[in-house]
């Protein structure tokens, strides 16, 4: 959504006068304006320096440029900046531009930085949440230092798996990096996303909803020189879990077979969610868990794969 304050109003009124107003895109377009704002008086902030009325934009914890912080040490850290920096200036420069808005909320900009007689643009954003029904900034950051944190999370950590993944003949690493959680351990800075690295980075990274996920190499299940993927993206509740089959072909991860279910029951049992089926080319055995009545039943059938 590419949206002014003086767009987003005319496109209200032009609507009220047309009797065509749809009470949740007005909904969307009155938060499209707060959230605008919110972003100017975030900037206006840092050309007064009146620090006090951050308190107002931010939320209790904060994902600043990578670090998760509490109010009082985000308040702090632009402190140190403004002390260090007294002389530095900021504007928006251009148009914001703001992701489909929901719980959550991504405002995109170009910052204009002016710091001794140098000026910088960073593609910045602010991530806002939406807290008893007013936004607060959740999460502040730029590509540059997003950029770098992903060169910081492509360094083959320990306890990264192996694998032949794309059939080169060469073993690549895998590994994932979970979101950060908040204090309260029951909800992440912005999504829940957790991505999957690989050393040779003609490999896409995987991005995929969850807190964190276990990897494992299953070897070719298809009989087409690669091996596949599997992960079980875990969330803050509930047993029931999905395991995903990734297999590299025409230069991009697709599903193997469709996503398992599967209950912790299953886990529990020792009965582990898919293997290459011994008696059958080109099969693999697929153990999966449902609802049958009251009960959860764990069944196992033979699919074909590709």
């Amino acid at each position: 959504m590419v949206c002014t304050l003086t767009s987003c109003n005319n496109y209200t009124n032009q609507n009220k006068s047309e009797g065509t107003i749809d009470t949740s895109e007005t909904s969307k377009l009155s938060d499209s304006v707060i959230l605008i704002q919110h972003v100017h008086d975030w900037n206006n902030i840092y050309n007064t320096k009146n620090i006090s009325l951050f308190q107002d934009l931010y939320a209790d914890q904060v994902l600043l440029y990578g670090q998760s912080l509490y109010l009082r040490e985000c308040i702090k850290n632009k402190n140190d900046f403004f002390n260090r920096f007294p002389d530095s200036r900021q504007q928006i420069n251009g148009i914001i531009t703001i992701d489909s808005i929901g719980e959550y909320a991504k405002c995109n900009f170009v910052k204009r930085v002016m710091i001794n007689n140098k000026t910088t643009d960073y593609q910045s954003y602010l991530i806002f949440e939406k807290q008893d029904d007013i936004w607060k900034i959740v999460a502040e950051s730029d590509l540059i230092t997003d950029k770098n944190i992903a060169k910081t999370n492509s360094k083959v950590p320990d306890g990264s798996i192996k694998g032949d993944f794309n059939g080169d003949g060469k073993l690549d690493y895998v590994w994932a990096v979970s979101p950060i959680l908040r204090d309260d351990e029951m909800s992440c800075f912005g999504e829940c996303i957790v991505q999957i690295y690989f050393s040779d980075p003609n490999l896409s990274i995987l991005k995929i909803h969850g807190i964190n996920t276990s990897l494992e190499n299953l070897g070719d299940l298809n009989n087409d020189g690669r091996d596949e993927l599997g992960f079980q993206p875990a969330w803050f509740t509930s047993c029931w879990r999905k395991y995903y089959v990734k297999t590299w072909k025409n230069n991009k991860w697709e599903d193997l077979i469709e996503p398992i279910p599967t209950h912790c029951n299953q886990w529990e049992a020792g009965y582990f969610p898919i293997e290459k089926d011994l008696e059958k080319n080109n099969h693999v055995i697929v153990t999966y868990s449902f609802h049958s009545g009251n009960d959860i039943k764990t069944l196992k059938k033979s699919i074909f794969v590709d």
